[in-house]
């Protein structure tokens, strides 16, 4: 948020300005690679996996949940489209 807003402020000296928009805040997490603040892609990417850590602890508890995990993780790897650069 801190870059964002300072890229904001100093948008005239930017090579790749922001605008000020909820879309271009939620693209700039989703697609980091893809948008002005493509430099800053690790920060977007730990958030996530922060995020998802409460999960991932929730579900390696036992057998069961570790298979389930596994599958979706397969699930998702095998039928996420291939041209979408999420993350």
């Amino acid at each position: 948020m801190f870059t964002f807003a300072v890229k904001f402020a100093f948008a005239p000296f930017m090579k790749r300005p922001v605008e000020l928009s909820i879309s271009q805040f939620v693209n700039s997490f989703l697609y980091p690679g893809s948008n002005p603040l493509s430099e800053m892609w690790f920060v977007a990417t730990l958030f996530i996996i922060m995020l998802t850590y409460p999960l991932l602890k929730y579900m390696i508890t036992s057998p069961f949940k570790i298979g389930i995990l596994l599958l979706g993780c397969i699930a998702l790897n095998l039928f996420f489209p291939a041209d979408i650069e999420l993350l």
